[in-house]
Parts: C-alpha cells; sequence; structure tokens
C-alpha cells in the first residue's frame, strides 16, 4: 500500500541520516504529508455511494440539495457488472454537481420493494422531491446528461413516502408477503392438519352417555309417529 511504501522510505532515510539529523525531521514532514495526500486521493477514489435503509433518508434527503443518480442492484447480475466502471467515471464527470449511489437489492429488500424493483439494474434519479426513472443506454455520455437535466423531459413520480396511503399500505401487505410467504404457509399447513386430525377423533368418555341419550331420543320420537 503507498502507507507501507513511504514508511519504508521513511525508515531508510532515518538510517542513513540519523535520528536527530534535522535533514530527517524535514524528510519525516515530507513523507508524512505525501502519505497523507496518497491515502486520501485512495479513499475518495470511488464516487459512488453505497447506500442502505440506515442512511437512505438522511443522505439522499429527496433530492432536495443536490440530484442523487441511485443504481438498484444485485451482486450476481452481470449487466450490474458491467455498469459498475461506467458509474465511477459518471461520479467522477458529475463531482459535486449530483451523487451516484448504489443498492444492494439483496440485503435492502425494503427499499427495491419501496422503490418498484422488478429488474436489475433498475437507474432512478432522485431529485426535487421527484423519481425519475432512466431508461436509456448505459453509456456514461448518456447518464450524465440525463443527470445534469435530461430527466426533465420525463415526467417524475412521487417519492413512496409521498404516495397515497392504500397504495403504501399496499406495499407493505406484498413485501410481508413475499418476505414471510414460507413460515405462514407452513404454520397454516400445521394447524389445518391438527384441526382434521382432532375434528375426527371419537368423543371422549364423558360425551358419550349425552349422545347415546340423544340417539334414545330420537328412536323414541320416531316410534310415537
Amino acid at each position: 500500500s503507498p502507507r507501507r511504501a513511504l514508511g519504508a522510505v521513511a525508515k531508510s532515510a532515518k538510517m542513513v541520516l540519523g535520528a536527530s539529523d534535522r535533514r530527517f525531521l524535514a524528510l519525516s514532514l515530507l513523507v508524512n504529508s505525501s502519505i497523507g495526500g496518497i491515502c486520501a486521493a485512495s479513499a475518495s477514489a470511488s464516487g459512488v455511494v453505497d447506500l442502505t435503509e440506515a442512511d437512505f433518508e438522511q443522505r439522499v434527503a429527496d433530492g432536495m440539495r443536490s440530484p442523487w443518480l441511485l443504481d438498484f442492484y444485485a451482486p450476481w447480475c452481470g449487466h450490474c457488472k458491467a455498469l459498475a466502471p461506467v458509474l465511477e467515471e459518471l461520479a467522477a464527470r458529475l463531482g459535486g454537481d449530483a451523487h451516484v449511489a448504489k443498492v444492494d437489492c439483496t440485503t435492502e429488500q425494503w427499499l427495491a420493494e419501496q422503490y418498484d424493483i422488478e429488474g436489475f439494474p433498475t437507474l432512478k434519479l432522485v431529485v426535487s422531491g421527484k423519481v425519475y426513472t432512466y431508461s436509456g443506454g448505459r453509456s456514461a455520455d448518456l447518464l450524465e446528461a440525463f443527470a445534469r437535466g435530461g430527466y426533465r423531459e420525463k415526467e417524475g413520480e412521487a417519492l413512496p413516502k409521498d404516495r397515497p396511503w392504500h397504495v403504501r399500505a399496499r406495499k407493505v401487505v406484498a413485501w410481508l408477503c413475499a418476505k414471510y410467504a414460507v413460515p405462514v404457509f407452513v404454520i397454516l399447513v400445521v394447524f389445518s392438519t391438527f384441526l382434521a386430525f382432532w375434528c375426527t377423533q371419537p368423543p371422549e368418555e364423558s360425551e358419550r352417555p349425552m349422545a347415546e341419550k340423544q340417539k334414545k331420543g330420537d328412536a323414541g320420537g320416531k316410534k310415537e309417529d
């Protein structure tokens, strides 16, 4: 790594110059500043932000501060992997004019459900309290044009939180059914089996005299007729 390489250089210089030499002090300061600059550049090399449900709302903030181009992807998706370097280039081009972020739909399933994700990758731009779905080519030029104002040619959709209550309720129900469908099905099968077994059991000893009396009463009524 850059830090280890520069650290080795500093150690070698110390051996040559001596710990008390003022020239070593100057060299150490230079090396430390270089390390900080290289590490900062390395940390900011990737301009694509990873978003989760925990920080999504806070960071995106409805796109009111700046646009957010969101890539909803799955790690196993080949098209998503091919798009990754394009998004890195796009983030470098946009700089601070717009943010580029990605959402892993295999772990952030609720976000994927809220934003109607049905395939991968799906690109959406959140800006000024609206959502714009991108459907063009996946080149850096086209994506940059879309993020810088091309989205205005499309009709924006309401954010998930701004949709009518019945739409949001339907989303919650659909998500819960998709997530817990198998456990609920197993519980229903077990309950139905138990109920069928219980209903087919013969009456208990305490119930038999009553059942016999009822039969006798029915037989006596038939004779009188």
